[in-house]
């Protein structure tokens, strides 16, 4: 993640209390989401949406409800509403690029 080179304006995503950019790319159907932040700790949040997507299939990605993979970790009920709105802009942006690309 520390290597992402798509710091542009067009990647970044609004709504965060922390910049963070977002990069999808799809190769034969094989969805590629580059995150960055420079929080850590949205860092490691994105790392766990990462090992969920890297590699699905689109059409996976698409019928997938990203919001339950940090519902697994308990994240909604340990983090405070702030972090939490910034991260369902993450998560929001990521399907809204799903769904266009």
């Amino acid at each position: 993640m520390n290597s992402f080179r798509k710091k542009i304006d067009k990647n970044l995503i609004s709504g965060c209390e922390n910049d963070v950019w977002l990069n999808i790319t799809i190769d034969n159907e094989q969805v590629n989401i580059d995150l960055y932040s420079e929080s850590r700790l949205i860092n490691g949040i994105i790392y766990l949406l990462l090992d969920f997507i890297q590699n699905q299939s689109l059409d996976i990605l698409r019928k997938s409800d990203l919001s339950n993979i940090l519902k697994a970790y308990n994240l909604p009920n340990t983090l405070s509403a702030t972090k939490m709105s910034g991260i369902d802009s993450i998560i929001k942006s990521i399907e809204q690029k799903l769904i266009e690309v």
